[in-house]
Order: C-alpha cells, then sequence, then structure tokens
C-alpha cells in the first residue's frame, strides 16, 4: 500500500509538471543545499517532497488570499533533528527589540546561551521551550551575553555563560491579555517586538509564501512554534486586516522570512493566546 502511494505521487507530478521531475528535484536540492546519507534517505525524502509539492500545486489553483511555496520544509519528515528552537529566537528578538527601545542602539542577544544554559528553568535547548521561561533564566542569572560573544551553533552543547560578559539583564516579563488582539495591538505598538506562540502545524502554515494567511483549520488553543511580532497593517486594496510576523525558518520561507497572518479574525494561529515581552534593565 505505501509502495502505490509512492508510485502515484510521484507519477502525478510528473502528469502536472513541464520539467521532468528528476530536473526539479535536482534544482530543489541544489537550491536549499540537500544532502542524504543513502539511496533509502533520498528517496523516502523524494516521495515527501513530492507530495508536498503536488499538495503546494493544487492549492494554489484555488482561490485564496495567500499563497503557497516549496522551501526546505518540502523533504522534512517528523523527528528528522532540527534544532526546534523557535523559543529561543523569538524571547532573543523581543529582547533585542526591547533594547533598541531603551537605549537606541542595535544589539543582538546570544540565542545560543539560551539553549545550552536555561534547563533548569524548563526550557530543553533543541527540544522546545517557553519564551517566558527564557526571560526568567536571564533574570536569574543577571544577564545575557551578545551573538558576537556566544555564537549560535544549531544543536545543544555546554553552557559557557561564564566566559563572556553580560550585556544586560532581564527584571521580568510582562504577559499580554490571553486571546485579545486588541491588548497585543497596543502591546507591539507602545511596547515593539512581542513574542508569540501559535499553531505552525498546518501544511499551509510550512508552505506559506506570501499574501495574507487566513487558513481557518490553524487552532488557536494548539501553540507549538514561537514567532516574533513586529507590526501590524492593512491592505489596501482589499482591506483585509493583518500582524507582521518574524519567524526563525530562513529568508527562503514567507517573505523574506517574515509573513502576514490575518489579524481581528478570532484570534487565528493562536496569535494572542501566549503573548509576552521582557522588562529589561542596563547592567
Amino acid at each position: 500500500m505505501e509502495l502505490a502511494s509512492i508510485v502515484v505521487a510521484l507519477v502525478a507530478l510528473s502528469a502536472c509538471s513541464a520539467v521532468p521531475i528528476e530536473t526539479e528535484w535536482d534544482l530543489w536540492k541544489e537550491r536549499h543545499g540537500k544532502a542524504y546519507l543513502n539511496g533509502k534517505e533520498e528517496f523516502e525524502r523524494k516521495v515527501t517532497w513530492a507530495r508536498n509539492t503536488k499538495f503546494v500545486e493544487d492549492f494554489n489553483q484555488g482561490q485564496h488570499s495567500y499563497m503557497l511555496a516549496m522551501n526546505h520544509f518540502s523533504d522534512t519528515v517528523i523527528d528528522q533533528g532540527y534544532c526546534q528552537s523557535s523559543w529561543a529566537f523569538s524571547a532573543a528578538g523581543a529582547i533585542d527589540g526591547q533594547y533598541f527601545v531603551m537605549t537606541g542602539d542595535l544589539m543582538e542577544i546570544s540565542i545560543q546561551q539560551l539553549l545550552d544554559c536555561s534547563s533548569s528553568w524548563g526550557n530543553r535547548g533543541c527540544h522546545g521551550g517557553i519564551p517566558t521561561w527564557a526571560y526568567r533564566y536571564i533574570e536569574g542569572a543577571s544577564g545575557v551575553c551578545t551573538v558576537s560573544k556566544y555564537p549560535y551553533l544549531g544543536y545543544t552543547w555546554y553552557c559557557a555563560e561564564k566566559f563572556c560578559p553580560k550585556a544586560f539583564t532581564c527584571t521580568g516579563f510582562a504577559i499580554v491579555e490571553t486571546g485579545s488582539e486588541q491588548d497585543l495591538m497596543a502591546a507591539v505598538t507602545d511596547v515593539g517586538p512581542i513574542s508569540v506562540v501559535v499553531d505552525a502545524a498546518p501544511l499551509t502554515f510550512q508552505f506559506y509564501s506570501g499574501g495574507i494567511y487566513d487558513d481557518s483549520n490553524c487552532r488557536t488553543n494548539s501553540l507549538n512554534h514561537a514567532m516574533l511580532l513586529v507590526g501590524y497593517g492593512t491592505d489596501a486594496d482589499t482591506g483585509f486586516k493583518y500582524w507582521i510576523l518574524k519567524n526563525s525558518w530562513g529568508s527562503d520561507w514567507g517573505m523574506d522570512g517574515y509573513m502576514y497572518l490575518s489579524r481581528d479574525n478570532n484570534n487565528l494561529c493562536g496569535i494572542a493566546t501566549a503573548a509576552s515581552y521582557p522588562l529589561l534593565e542596563q547592567i
């Protein structure tokens, strides 16, 4: 049965493409720097890629306010070992934003330090975490290093916080009223970038490439991915309102790494379910 579905996926893709499937596969691998251990792994990834390609093509033939595209997730399978560090990226982005608001200077804190050193506060490095626990760690550690002194590795390593000077510390954090998009809009307006946690499970989310995302299957209470809310806007032509989100999946996802998410749409994807921002103090 599995072999039959594999053949169907590959044949269906070949039938609807003007470019030979082998050529498309080779071009996609080259663009995203993909390499596999052996022929078996490459075949399995190719099958997943073919299914996802057909999903994207079928979706884009319909009428939607956003588009999908093939990206580096196109061959992703469960438990393939990527670092689940969105919580650290989101927390760091909110801290960087607050630092700029406070001082007028740009600074990037060490995401790697959050991965390596905050397990005592509940985070699990590359196996997930929560932005507010990162803020608590920084407060307890009396500061955080900059990325230049403690660079990102993409995997969890031993904690090296004592080997770099601390730039500033957190004195706590604030939680935006759960479920309130109005309070969230006020927070990003008055405070700056806000850490949010959303449902990124739908394939439409993972293959998003542009437009205002409004998939009603994106849940409000099943949160699994952290992002950084940096603003909001309204489409001049359609009047559709949207949030502007910065992701940590690279610049080939979405619109150069950013997403427009439908705003005032019943807390779509849980955008306002678990929003927070840090309170900072210079050392």
